[in-house]
């Protein structure tokens, strides 16, 4: 039954705080998921329905890591963020969501990439799942990356 292997999957993914997290990062830039949608899209070089940021941000949907990588360079946020939540038993999108409230008051005071630099530094530095969980260096980055091999 897919919604009992949804289901399970998106639990060991913690799929639900993760898309507390990008819908936090989201509200914080004050974008609609029409624009996210259009952006990623843009970035993917295919079609994507605000749908699918819709689906992404209420875990009723696993996104590959093209589009996490994607979702993250457009909207800000930190991998190390997604990794913990990623990785976190029992987080909820509240989690999420504080997540992401806490990244943008930190990042705030600090200098941010233009949009087409952090584009093209996620695209550099995190192409593969194990480029991702490389450029981690810490105790997480293995759960990690055998988490977003499984997504391909």
């Amino acid at each position: 039954d897919l919604d009992v292997h949804t289901t399970c999957y998106h639990r060991s993914m913690n799929m639900i705080a993760v898309g507390g997290y990008l819908r936090g990062l989201r509200g914080v830039k004050d974008l609609t998921q029409t624009q996210v949608a259009a952006e990623v899209g843009r970035q993917l070089k295919r079609d994507v329905q605000p749908t699918t940021i819709w689906r992404i941000e209420t875990a009723r949907t696993i996104p590959k890591t093209d589009m996490l990588l994607a979702m993250l360079a457009i909207l800000g946020g930190s991998v190390a963020d997604l990794v913990r939540l990623n990785t976190q038993d029992n987080a909820t999108a509240e989690d999420g969501l504080l997540a992401a409230r806490d990244w943008f008051n930190t990042s705030a005071a600090a200098a941010t990439p233009a949009p087409a630099a952090a584009v093209a530094t996620a695209t550099a530095t995190a192409a593969s799942p194990a480029a991702l969980a490389a450029a981690l260096n810490s105790a997480t980055a293995a759960p990690i990356a055998s988490s977003f091999a499984s997504l391909r």
